[in-house]
């Protein structure tokens, strides 16, 4: 459980006003000085919080200091990593290390300590100015890449048709292996007459060998679930060993003798004569590979016959007789069949396996057609779907482990575009995987352009125990070819050994498999997006395997796993497909349960769930249904009139069948999905009525990282409208994140469910707004590094992004690992500069020579291009900086100058010739000769506020009143651009704006406000578009429309890092209307909290304020007269409302 600090609590009664703010201790008001720090807290490895697998052995730590005094600084700190949870074997300690650092600390030395596939632990402790110590926190775990230990990298997945494989310690006594069977049999009609061997227990599964006297032959068929295969795969003729098969109906012997694969097949046609031999007529090695099983009769339509003195007898020399009869009674163990005159009669279609067990005969149904299905309803294994279970695993002690780490890998993430399967313990959910595969990585730095498969690590030490009931289980669905999973469990003893309970690709792994295909009803069919395609969740409960995932679960009908392929090259290098632990959070799978969540009949008769929030996932189902029926579940994200649009205008058609049974019908679907409303079709009305008073029969089953509410808050407090549309929209925008942060940014789940560097500005700002997890951005950046997307403005995005990510974590792999590639970015996507003005062509793209600006093309308000885009140039203005800022991160001083001179050299050219001075604003485009367009949309403007294109407070007010006007009544753009409206307002220091176009109250079909995506599209997420009309084939769930978010933190409040990992942040106030407001928002330094209230010069309003080092509070930006005082960490800020 994360401990929850706040490093700056702040309140004023300001209209705007400035402050630069270092780090703060959490700190409570003391009348004393003197005291020790409490112990750190909030301990991260490689900025994550579940580091079971990071991909360096010189990690870096950071954590939260904690001091009760003001005016505080951490002076020293000091690491010391152990091999146990107990802390012994100590690994390195630092000794103390005199620096303030607590974002990015290495410890010196330890590179040369760690292994692979280890797990370690970490303490830190902190000292004051005054030398004060304090406590050690508590130790935080941490596992090394498993790399080189994994025992096996082949992945398993399930074959068709496969059957179970009984070890000798399971073997059924009834399954005969290798033995001989004679027997007297006679073709009464039809002129064939058939016996059924080395059939499976279920009767379902082997061979047909057909003796037939119409012309002269024995046929061997595969019998496939149920099915007779009509090509037989070996054909004898007996007219070439001399024997004729009677077709007067009278006796005849057989015998049979099996071993291994191989049948052999002898004829004897005489039995009167005690002279007379049996005559080998051929041999046949079966398909399929079965070599055990029990043998049965069939005969079709026309066909009958008898059989009498059936002995089976071993072939070791024993020569035990397994089962013999003369039919002189009858034993029943063929069911179907009766005994007549001494003889077994085998009337007319009939399908009878030997059951084995007088307890429990075998149920056949008869086969009238060798094309015949069993069950008419049974479909065709493809194992697009499939079952895993692990052997049971024995834990001896539980309280001897320190901890128990499933480690797990797939392939098939790239073509599917998302994870693959759900992974279980012992009944649990660990979550769900792997990561999808990213290509091309060094492509950018260092050229070598390997793909890294995802390997995800779940801690479930506390899921485990004593004995050996203890069961990993995933079940998986892919269209990828190759598609496999491959798992691994290790365990770390309190001793400082380890042993690894299990990996699923070593041979006679003791994993089982089941093909899912008739359990979720997979016909080969699909849901296509355009850009990849899902399967049908047509979920079969008589053939699904409830409570597979539970430890008790009887899966000795499973089949041995079959080794697919590998799922990557190596554990180690940069060549080919490399596996390696992901470098974020786990995904999990959770289930949902929203106060909002209504479930009700609609006017057409059909059960109608809303979840009450949009989510990505699928659903858990627990139904009572009152009979066996077939119900059409349609999903979606929006409602048409009465019913669900189960069409969704992104292209996805939603439509499964469920086939229910009486009874219980417990089960979860498996495909990623966005969606928020349910409709199912076809129930009799008391299963209906059940479902409706049980809601929680149908749940969300969410697919997303963790997310801690308390990570954030806002709150505007005055009662207005526009303050509860405010809460509203940091609602909208705070879910928006939630609900999105699968195993990589995308745009949406809904259709192209891939990574955009646009997109990911805004998820990536407003994630660093509400969440404390900064590793999603950067994963999903340094992806977007080597595997950029079209738009010219999106690649050089990725230099802002890792400049964010760099200012926000403090934390410098990223950037120097990427920088080389992210010098590349900021050239590659230049046609042509010119020499004199640095003004830039983009290369051609989609969009033509420009930047992207807005998307679709139809949102930007007029915009007119030429030979300059003065947004792409404004973009290049901010982002030079921004590289110039990584460059002297990295002590580049000398590219820090370059890109500095060459911002400043363009921003001087924009100034100069795409500037309206008349009209305050900045004209779309430039010719080569530099003549503008003459046309301004709103983007120009925007974009050129949002990256500092402007000289001056004068110019800037004139630039935001262009750009309000232009929005005033409505935005004039798409949903994303909002971002870069909203920024470049606060950036001009109209905050007071942002909020007039955030709270416009405005609403109607495809207005474009954000109170109209609320209340009249009813969004819960936030949407690809203002409405229908503006993106034909929009989703609902698209968060690059998240602004908000992130504009009332960075932009209401002010509060952004000026130096990085928070050293020194700004909190800069621009409230608008909204007289009052608080906010709570995460740094890498613990939680910052800020408050408001608009007043006069007599009002004073005190609120606690922790700070770091009080002494070092500068007071920039106030108008005259302002006033800050810190003691006993209490601010008591005096300001003048604004005139």
């Amino acid at each position: 459980m994360k401990k929850k600090q706040a490093i700056a609590l702040l309140l004023a009664t300001v209209l705007a006003g400035t402050g630069t703010v270092p780090y703060a201790f959490v700190s409570t008001v003391y009348a004393g000085q003197g005291n020790a720090p409490d112990a750190p807290t909030n301990l991260k490895t490689e900025m994550l919080n579940e580091a079971y697998g990071i991909d360096t052995k010189d990690p870096a730590f950071s954590w939260v200091v904690n001091d009760k005094d003001q005016k505080e600084v951490q002076t020293a700190y000091r690491i010391i990593i152990s091999e146990t949870s107990e802390l012994k074997g100590e690994v390195l300690d630092t000794g103390w290390v005199e620096s303030d650092e607590n974002s990015y600390a290495h410890a010196e030395g330890l590179s040369d300590k760690l292994q692979d596939n280890e797990l370690y632990y970490w303490q830190v402790q902190t000292k004051d100015k005054d030398g004060n110590e304090s406590p050690l926190s508590e130790a935080c775990p941490f596992m090394t890449n498993v790399s080189g230990e994994w025992q096996s990298l082949n992945g398993i997945w399930a074959t068709p048709n496969a059957t179970p494989e009984s070890g000798e310690e399971e073997k059924d006594p009834s399954l005969w292996t290798d033995f001989t069977l004679e027997q007297k049999m006679s073709i009464k009609e039809g002129g064939a007459f058939a016996m059924l061997v080395r059939m499976d227990d279920a009767g379902k599964n082997g061979y047909m060998v057909q003796f037939r006297s119409n012309d002269n032959q024995i046929k061997i068929h595969q019998i496939d679930n149920g099915t007779i295969n009509t090509n037989a795969f070996q054909v004898i003729n007996l007219a070439e060993s001399e024997i004729t098969l009677p077709e007067d109906g009278s006796e005849f012997g057989v015998r049979i003798d099996f071993k291994g694969i191989r049948m052999t097949f002898s004829i004897l046609t005489d039995l009167q004569s005690e002279d007379a031999q049996y005559v080998e007529v051929g041999s046949a090695e079966v398909d399929g590979g079965r070599t055990d099983g029990r043998i049965g009769y069939r005969t079709g339509r026309t066909e009958a016959g008898t059989i009498d003195d059936l002995v089976i007898t071993s072939t070791d020399e024993a020569k035990t007789v397994l089962y013999s009869s003369d039919f002189e009674s009858d034993d029943k163990l063929f069911s179907g069949l009766s005994v007549v005159d001494g003889k077994l009669n085998v009337g007319k279609s009939v399908y009878s396996v030997w059951s084995g067990d007088t307890t429990k005969p075998y149920t056949g149904e008869t086969t009238p057609e060798e094309s015949d299905k069993e069950d008419e309803n049974l479909l065709t294994e493809i194992s697009r779907y499939s079952f895993f279970r692990s052997p049971k695993l024995t834990i001896e002690n539980t309280d001897n482990i320190d901890k128990a780490i499933v480690s797990t890998a797939s392939r098939g993430t790239a073509k599917d575009r998302g994870t693959i399967y759900d992974i279980f313990m012992n009944g649990t959910c660990l979550g769900a995987g792997s990561a999808r595969e990213m290509s091309n990585v060094g492509k950018y730095s260092t050229g070598s352009g390997y793909t890294q498969v995802y390997y995800n690590s779940y801690d479930v030490t506390e899921l485990l125990t004593n004995g050996d009931a203890n069961v990993i289980s995933a079940v998986g669905n892919s269209r990828d070819d190759s598609r496999s999973i491959l798992v691994q469990m290790t365990v770390f003893y309190k001793d400082g050994t380890k042993q690894v309970l299990t990996n699923s690709g070593v041979e006679n792994s003791g994993w089982k498999t089941l093909d899912g295909t008739n359990a979720f009803g997979d016909d080969g069919s699909g849901i296509g997006t355009g850009y990849v395609t899902l399967l049908h969740d047509n979920i079969n409960a008589e053939k699904y395997p409830a409570g597979w995932q539970n430890a008790d679960y009887d899966d000795s009908k499973w089949a041995s796993a079959v080794i697919k392929n590998q799922v990557a090259d190596s554990a180690t290098g940069t060549s080919g497909r490399v596996l390696y632990p992901y470098t974020s959070e786990n995904v999990l799978r959770e289930t949902t349960k929203e106060a909002t969540k209504k479930v009700y009949i609609n006017k057409s008769g059909n059960v109608v769930v809303d979840l009450g929030k949009e989510i990505i996932g699928g659903m858990k189902v627990n139904i009572e249904s009152d009979a066996k029926q077939s119900v059409t579940v349609h999903m979606g994200e929006e409602m048409n009139g009465d019913n669900v649009k189960y069409q969704l205008s992104a292209k996805p058609v939603y439509e499964d069948t469920w086939t229910l049974k009486e009874g219980t019908n417990e089960f979860e679907t498996a495909t990623m999905r966005n969606f928020r409303y349910v409709e199912l079709i076809g129930l009799d009305d008391v299963t209906k009525q059940a479902i409706v008073d049980n809601p929680d029969s149908i749940m969300g089953w969410a697919i997303k990282q963790e997310f801690d509410q308390e990570d954030s808050s806002f709150k505007a407090t005055d009662g207005s409208d526009a303050a509860t549309l405010l809460n509203r929209l940091w609602e909208l925008s705070k879910y928006s994140i939630e609900a999105t942060n699968q195993d990589v940014f995308t745009d949406s789940q809904a259709r192209e469910r891939a990574p955009y560097e646009g997109d990911l500005l805004v998820n990536s700002s407003t994630s660093y707004a509400v969440s404390e997890n900064y590793s999603l951005a950067r994963h999903s950046n340094e992806w977007l590094i080597d595997n950029q997307t079209w738009p010219n403005d999106y690649r050089i995005f990725s230099v802002e992004m890792s400049y964010l990510d760099y200012m926000y974590t403090g934390n410098k792999d990223s950037i120097s690992e990427y920088y080389t590639g992210l010098k590349k970015k900021l050239t590659e996507e230049v046609e042509y500069e010119d020499s004199a003005t640095g003004l830039i062509r983009a290369n051609g793209s989609q969009a033509g020579n420009t930047s992207l600006i807005d998307w679709p093309t139809s949102e930007r308000d007029g915009y007119q291009g030429s030979y300059y885009d003065v947004v792409f140039n404004a973009e290049y203005v901010g982002i030079y900086l921004k590289m110039a800022d990584i460059s002297t991160a990295l002590g580049k001083t000398d590219d820090a100058k370059y890109y500095t001179e060459k911002s400043e050299k363009l921003k001087e050219s924009l100034l100069k010739y795409a500037y309206d001075k008349e009209n305050g604003c900045f004209y779309d485009s430039l010719a080569k000769d530099y003549a503008a367009t003459k046309h301004s949309s709103t983007h120009a403007t925007a974009y050129a506020l949002t990256y500092g294109v402007f000289d001056s407070q004068e110019m800037a007010d004139q630039m935001c009143d262009f750009v309000y006007e232009k929005c005033k009544d409505e935005f004039k753009g798409s949903v994303y651009v909002t971002y870069f409206i909203l920024k470049g307002l606060y950036n001009g220091n109209h905050g007071d704006y942002a909020e007039k176009l955030m709270t416009n109250q405005k609403v109607g079909t495809d207005v474009k406000t954000f109170a109209s995506l609320l209340d009249d599209l009813n969004c819960t997420i936030t949407p690809e578009a203002w409405g229908h009309k503006w993106k034909g084939n929009m989703t609902m769930s698209h968060p690059w429309g998240a602004a908000p978010g992130c504009s009332i933190v960075q932009g209401t409040f002010g509060i952004m890092p000026i130096d990085a990992g928070f050293d020194e942040f700004t909190i800069k106030f621009q409230p608008g209307e909204v007289a009052s407001a608080e906010v709570t928002t995460p740094s890498v330094k613990g939680e910052i909290q800020a408050s408001y209230a608009n007043g006069t010069a007599d009002d004073i309003e005190n609120l606690k304020m922790t700070a770091s080092d009080s002494s070092k509070y500068k007071s920039k930006g106030f108008s005259s007269g302002s006033k800050c005082k810190i003691y006993n960490n209490v601010c008591k800020w005096r300001e003048s409302k604004r005139n």
